[in-house]
């Protein structure tokens, strides 16, 4: 039996791209030439050509756009000084109508003639953004920028190749791989000698989970900790939990149960999974519930409809949300870096490292961890078809994860703890007045009027659920006031009725 080698991927790519030329330079045999239909020409009208753009517009997101564009208009830049006579051959002026169509070419004036770049000149202008300008280690060898940080203008090519619908040539596409195939390896060297930029976040552990939660209470930033507790506990990225709405979010059997409507990978929202997220009622700093539970009391009158970001303000453009948590997470770091940088090392901790904390957290944290199809599910990773297919989503298994992730121990008796509830609802005077008191504003917004759901019915089983965790570690929070009169859960109503806080205590 002869085994053929595994071809290396520069190879299979080598062999795929000729076979495609090969492919579009065969002529068609005569027969094949008679039965070619004919496209009839039409002149689509303006009304429906805008429909159109409006739809295309979604292929690539805004910020994305402005990414690539910005990149080939610095590429662009680069070979009208250093290669004029080429430059004037490859590179076009925009039309008016070109210049102003802002969602495609952002603020550019040129584009590239795709088909008729030279991969010699782009290689030899990433070549020299590999280098980071004025930037040395101790003993004067020079930085290297990332991998990734030269790996974007190729794409910004393909992109600009697609906008134009004009392909590269073959041999363009062929040289590329080869060439990005050794940048990774010359990366990898630089690492070596020390002489590599990494801006990567190191995943934060669970302690320092826990640290960041007790550092965000105790400056009284309520907006910092139920942000982190989220993030967290759905292991997602900050712009996910930025998009957050009050329809988003529900009651399971025991747990808040929370659903992206898309996401980076899978932008079509095809397959998006329920995540079951916990409370933990033996630590009130990483209680999920708990914190939910003081912002929406903090932000009561925040809200005007379930379709509400809960994080930013209705009127505040997406992103806005997530950009506060980074600056605040950065200024957290600053006044507690001795202590973080324990954990991590310098300048490598920033909000990405919680998603990524969670998912080692889950996967090797523990000696009991959560099976690998559940931490993909729940992290909106694609592994692979397989897993797609054999290995998708089941609620045992995300619940599990959820546990996990709370921070309860899967090898101790407390791991199937139930979350801190009432044994009565909305019918019980006391509890009515809670919820009066701490979440009116919220209860009284109107839902989906088209479907009948308001806002009351849809939030009230997750908000009880909250108050519950709330009066759970009320002694918890009193002590955080006790030790600043002026911190921001003083604004709780519960926390300052006792009375109507040992009722619900028996309930």
């Amino acid at each position: 039996m002869i085994i053929e080698p595994k071809k290396s991927y520069y190879v299979r790519a080598r062999i795929n791209i000729m076979s495609r030329h090969q492919r579009t330079q065969r002529a068609p045999r005569q027969s094949q030439q008679e039965n070619i239909p004919t496209v009839i020409p039409c002149n689509i009208q303006a009304e429906h050509n805008i429909n159109i753009r409006e739809t295309e517009d979604f292929y690539k997101a805004k910020k994305t756009v402005k990414e690539h564009c910005t990149r080939l208009n610095e590429m662009i830049k680069w070979i009208q000084v250093e290669y004029p006579t080429y430059c004037s051959e490859v590179v076009k002026e925009l039309t008016e109508k070109e210049q102003a169509d802002k969602s495609r070419y952002h603020t550019s004036t040129h584009d590239f003639i795709y088909q008729s770049l030279n991969v010699d000149v782009t290689k030899a202008f990433l070549s020299h953004k590999k280098i980071k300008p004025n930037k040395f280690t101790a003993d004067g060898k020079p930085i290297h920028y990332s991998f990734s940080h030269i790996r974007k203008y190729h794409d910004a090519i393909l992109f600009g190749s697609l906008r134009a619908k004009v392909a590269l040539p073959d041999i363009y596409e062929l040289e590329m791989v080869g060439y990005l195939d050794s940048a990774k390896k010359e990366k990898t060297g630089a690492r070596k000698k020390g002489q590599l930029e990494e801006k990567e976040a190191d995943a934060i552990s669970f302690e320092l989970y826990r640290l960041l939660c007790k550092f965000a209470i105790q400056s009284g930033n309520i907006f910092l900790w139920a942000f982190t507790c989220t993030q967290w506990s759905c292991m997602a990225r900050s712009i996910s939990i930025d998009d957050l709405t009050f329809a988003q979010i529900s009651l399971g059997t025991d747990a808040l149960v929370v659903e992206y409507c898309d996401s980076k990978s899978d932008p079509r929202g095809e397959r998006t999974s329920p995540k079951n997220c916990y409370a933990n009622p033996f630590d009130f700093r990483v209680c999920l519930f708990t914190a939910l539970g003081c912002y929406f009391c903090v932000n009561d009158e925040t809200w005007h409809s379930e379709r509400d970001t809960i994080f930013r303000n209705k009127k505040k453009k997406t992103g806005s949300a997530a950009h506060r948590y980074c600056e605040q997470i950065k200024h957290l770091y600053k006044q507690n870096s001795a202590l973080i940088e324990e954990y991590v090392r310098a300048g490598h901790f920033n909000p990405h490292g919680t998603r990524k904390g969670a998912a080692v957290c889950a996967s090797s944290g523990t000696t009991l961890p959560a099976s690998l199809a559940a931490i993909a599910n729940r992290g909106e990773w694609t592994i692979s078809m397989v897993f797609e297919v054999y290995l998708g989503f089941a609620e045992p298994g995300d619940q599990y994860l959820g546990r996990l992730l709370a921070g309860l121990l899967p090898n101790t008796a407390e791991f199937a703890v139930i979350p801190p509830h009432f044994l009565c609802g909305m019918e019980n005077e006391f509890v009515a007045q809670a919820m009066k008191l701490c979440f009116q504003g919220i209860l009284d917004k109107p839902g989906n009027a088209k479907k009948g759901i308001s806002l009351r019915s849809s939030m009230k089983a997750v908000l009880l659920r909250c108050l519950a965790s709330m009066v759970h570690h009320s002694e918890s929070l009193l002590k955080v006031i006790d030790e600043d009169p002026g911190h921001c859960f003083s604004s709780i109503p519960i926390l300052c009725n006792s009375s109507l806080l040992s009722e619900l205590k028996n309930y």
